[in-house]
């Protein structure tokens, strides 16, 4: 990589993660704001862990972040595994087309229209808002993330690798989960934790 490749890459963490670097730090401010930082203080997070509704809010959206993740690497490797073995051209194009469109979609319009969503199937079912409708948004969110960073590992992988498992005796269901899987899991569930 030439010099300015390296300072165009270290410029664009510096502007990614400085600012998280400033909220941490100012996290720990006595002023309670970030004008200036007057001194060191514990009372913040004191604070957190007093308010039994917030910490049961940052334990959910761990929860949440984590569940989702998981489930959702599991359902989008299935959906990249399924477009790279489409033969159907047309076909093919079409669900990559319905999964860029989430992708491409504004977050607070999805948010939204699932929002509005279980709010409606909460009046028919009693299925309404709550832990599992937040979650299945999520869920909704992260697969077509997964999918577009599997995919293209897909096609990375050499056939042959594929070849020589089948020659060594591997069924499907072996070449799936000792060759395939553990080669493209990574990318999927780093980003969908990240998203």
């Amino acid at each position: 990589m030439r010099w300015y490749g390296k300072f165009y890459l270290i410029a664009m963490l510096v502007v990614l993660y400085l600012p998280i670097f400033f909220l941490m730090l100012y996290s720990f401010n006595s002023a309670g704001n970030m004008v200036q930082f007057e001194g060191f203080t514990w009372e913040h997070y004191q604070t957190l862990f007093d308010n039994k509704r917030l910490l049961q809010v940052v334990f959910n959206t761990i929860a949440v972040a984590l569940l989702a993740a998981g489930i959702a690497t599991i359902i989008g490797i299935f959906g990249a595994l399924l477009l790279y073995q489409l033969r159907n051209q047309t076909v093919k194009i079409s669900l990559l087309t319905l999964n860029n469109v989430l992708m491409v979609s504004s977050d607070v319009v999805i948010g939204a229209s699932f929002l509005i969503m279980f709010t409606a199937l909460g009046h028919f079912t009693g299925f309404g808002l709550g832990f599992t409708s937040v979650l299945i948004s999520h869920i909704a969110f992260c697969i077509p993330i997964v999918v577009i960073i599997v995919l293209p590992k897909l096609y990375e992988m050499n056939d042959s690798i594929m070849n020589a498992a089948r020659d060594l005796g591997a069924s499907e269901f072996q070449l799936l989960s000792k060759v395939v899987i553990p080669y493209i899991i990574h990318q999927g569930a780093a980003l969908s934790v990240v998203y």
